[in-house]
């Protein structure tokens, strides 16, 4: 400001207003005589030299102001290159430059080395143009890549670019890096094992929308009770879930199992009933883990044997999906043909006063029963009629053996059923 002031008073106090004699005397005779016309002759072209003057020093303001302004910019921007390229470590930045620079380039210029700053002050005519271009450049952002190259984009141009980027991230494609659990198809009432091997957590989510968090290097041990889509996610930054994976869990057959409480005894045989509720044909069934041969939803199990029955019934609908059912009952006591021990011939009632298991009077298969002495292993009474028991009577002396004393019976079976035994024995009395 100091050097416009001193240049302005400079050019006030050098300048020489011109005078023309003739043209003065031209003048004079075209005035009156009595009126005084010097004065206002000086005061008119003092005042045109004054503002050609002013003019001059405007014009000359201005041109050194844009030329300013210019080199600001530029400068500025420079700066700005010189920054970002050190901290990509100098990777072959590339410098889209202004349009300023550009008219400063394209004209015949000596540029300062180090800047690129145009010494020389453009014309007029370019000094608008660089101040429109220096106001266009206000609407423009500077971006760098991820090689460091810097590039120039308009406002609607990053709006365009912003709104593509958003629209990418809702289609955001699983991360890949993830190791995903592999599970297939399952059916309902499974149960279902996942082993996260990644360094974050992923969830479970179920088809009720329940989530299930396994983390880092943990595992899950769920029971699927529940049908349709399950998904395995990882979760972003925002705490989002991003699907990795989707499986199905499907229906399950819908069965009822009936199983006798207590033992009961059809021809002479202990057996228990089971039945099967269920719209599937196809069933299976396994007594204490052996599979038995049977066929349908009913089902006669032998029980020879004291102890715990463990039945196990499961049915497989079409799309291979299996229900298992079971049921235990206790029998308290060994199968033995239902035998009393004791006897007396000399009751009226003929149940009581005859001797044979009563198992042997409905079975059907063949049998031989025999009564043995225990003091010397002699047979007293032998017989293979269900129709002819034992009467008390010695068959060695034909005479009624003796009360109160214990005597050993055996009976064998020719056709046992499954899981019964071919022999069965016991003692009985005469009261």
């Amino acid at each position: 400001m100091k050097d416009i002031e001193k240049l302005f008073k400079d050019s006030l106090e050098n300048h020489e207003f011109p005078y023309d004699a003739s043209a003065w005397k031209s003048l004079e005779s075209k005035l009156p005589q009595a009126r005084i016309v010097k004065p206002i002759n000086f005061t008119k072209w003092g005042l045109i030299g004054f503002a050609a003057a002013a003019l001059a020093v405007s014009v000359f303001i201005v041109s050194n102001s844009d030329e300013k302004n210019s080199n600001s910019i530029t400068k500025k921007e420079v700066k700005q290159v010189e920054k970002q390229t050190s901290a990509t470590q100098k990777k072959n930045v590339t410098t889209t430059t202004s349009n300023s620079e550009k008219l400063n380039n394209n004209s015949n210029t000596t540029q300062d080395v180090s800047t690129g700053i145009s010494l020389n002050s453009p014309t007029i005519p370019e000094q608008k143009q660089i101040r429109n271009e220096a106001e266009n450049s206000n609407h423009q952002s500077t971006k760098t890549t991820e090689n460091g190259v810097i590039t120039n984009y308009s406002n609607n141009q990053l709006n365009n670019q912003s709104n593509t980027v958003q629209t990418s991230s809702e289609h955001q494609k699983p991360n890949t890096s993830y190791k995903i659990p592999s599970v297939s198809t399952k059916c309902q009432g499974e149960s279902l094992e996942l082993e996260n091997e990644n360094a974050k957590s992923i969830v479970l989510k179920t088809p009720s929308g329940n989530l299930e968090v396994i983390k880092a290097k943990g595992n899950l041990k769920s029971n699927l009770t529940q049908t349709g889509t399950y998904s395995i996610n990882s979760i972003d930054e925002k705490g989002d879930l991003i699907e990795l994976k989707t499986f199905n869990v499907i229906n399950s057959p819908s069965i009822s199992l009936n199983f006798d409480s207590e033992l009961t005894y059809e021809n002479g045989l202990p057996i228990l009933k089971a039945n099967l509720e269920s719209e599937e044909n196809k069933v299976k069934w396994t007594l204490n883990n052996k599979v038995l041969d049977i066929n349908g939803k009913n089902a006669i199990i032998y029980a020879f044997n004291k102890g715990a029955y463990e039945l196990n019934v499961t049915a497989t609908n079409e799309l291979g999906c299996k229900t298992t059912e079971s049921k235990t009952i206790q029998v308290k006591e060994d199968y033995n043909l239902l035998a009393v021990n004791a006897f007396n011939p000399n009751s009226s009632d003929v149940r009581k006063s005859t001797f044979l298991p009563v198992a042997l009077q409905n079975r059907i298969s063949p049998f031989k029963m025999v009564i043995l002495d225990p003091n010397d292993g002699g047979v007293v009474f032998e017989t293979s009629d269900a129709s002819q028991p034992w009467d008390g009577i010695d068959r060695r002396d034909g005479k009624l053996v003796n009360s109160n004393k214990v005597y050993i019976w055996k009976v064998s079976i020719k056709s046992p059923e499954p899981g019964e035994k071919s022999e069965y024995k016991g003692t009985i009395i005469r009261i």
